[in-house]
């Protein structure tokens, strides 16, 4: 219940939609009350840090330290003092195991057939499954 609790913006939107084109006559106006809101969200690059996990992945230990004092400052608790070092060591050991490419899906029989079977499903759901009316059919004459 609560996984699919977010669709109910796809419930209440166009009622929401009908309101404001009610009200809002000129569609210039709709447009720009529709488009401005999430404009306010672009603010979100400058005050969430960037992952810890993925700053560590790229080699910015220094930052991804920095970001995890800061969430440790806020939740009142310090961090270790030889995080830092295991930080550092665990990324030369991401290193020397070589780049991780999508082509390791292939190199694991495990990931290839959960691989497949994801991508059939999706192209079923695509073609019919969650688009509603003919709209897959469509998408199978294109191809």
């Amino acid at each position: 219940m609560l996984g699919a609790a977010w669709q109910i913006v796809w419930l209440v939107g166009p009622f929401i939609l009908a309101g404001l084109s009610y009200v809002l006559r000129d569609w210039r106006h709709l447009q720009l009350a529709g488009s401005l809101p999430p404009v306010i969200f672009l603010v979100y690059w400058w005050i969430v840090p960037e992952s810890p996990r993925w700053l560590v992945s790229k080699g910015r230990v220094d930052e991804a330290m920095v970001t995890l004092s800061k969430v440790a400052r806020v939740n009142g608790n310090s961090l270790p003092t030889s995080l830092a070092d295991k930080l550092k060591g665990g990324n030369t050991q991401n290193q020397q195991d070589g780049a991780i490419s999508p082509l390791v899906i292939f190199k694991y029989p495990v990931f290839f057939v959960r691989f497949l079977v994801i991508s059939f499903n999706w192209s079923v759901l695509a073609c019919g499954g969650d688009n509603g009316g003919k709209l897959g059919c469509i998408v199978v004459d294109a191809m």
